[in-house]
């Protein structure tokens, strides 16, 4: 195992910097490049809006309700966009 390297050895395909929320079959997470829908089940990536996108890196633990993601970035402003 190379140093630094997780101790399974695989790759992550996203580094998070808050905690995830869920709901119906889908994780959201922010992260240093925006914010990331996954489907719970698959694993895959459904969509990713980036941090010029929402105006600022994610920073916040996101939160869904009534179909909507909020989540605010390091600019101060809070963001609900459609889940």
């Amino acid at each position: 195992m190379r140093e630094g390297a997780p101790p399974n050895d695989h790759e992550y395909a996203w580094s998070f910097n808050s905690s995830l929320a869920v709901a119906n079959r889908t994780v959201y997470c922010g992260c240093d490049n925006g914010l990331v829908a996954v489907d719970a089940t698959s694993g895959r990536e459904g969509w990713r809006l980036g941090d010029t996108d929402i105006g600022d890196v994610v920073r916040s633990s996101s939160a869904v309700s009534d179909g909507a993601v909020y989540v605010s970035s390091s600019d101060g402003c809070l963001n609900a966009i459609d889940a």
